[in-house]
């Protein structure tokens, strides 16, 4: 049995490649408008009791929703029953 006198990996290369790559990400951030970001690796929300309209809801939840045709008249069906 031979033993591997070289990495397969090397890890330190793999750390400054990425640091690299988060520096140039965070270069190159522009903010969206009413994009919402984490605090402290929380994001805060104020509880007005007032539901968001449409077009907001629709801004801040849209990209992180999974909206498949053929499960909203299932979702419907489930909510006419309730």
């Amino acid at each position: 049995m031979t033993t591997a006198t070289k990495p397969l990996f090397d890890i330190e290369a793999y750390k400054v490649a990425a640091a690299a790559y988060r520096a140039r990400v965070t270069a190159n951030y522009q903010p969206r408008p009413n994009e919402v970001l984490p605090v402290n690796g929380k994001i805060h929300v104020v509880l007005s009791g007032e539901a968001l309209p449409a077009a907001i809801k629709a801004d801040l939840l849209s990209k992180s929703r999974i909206d498949i045709p053929e499960f909203a008249a299932e979702r419907r069906k489930l909510n006419n029953r309730e």
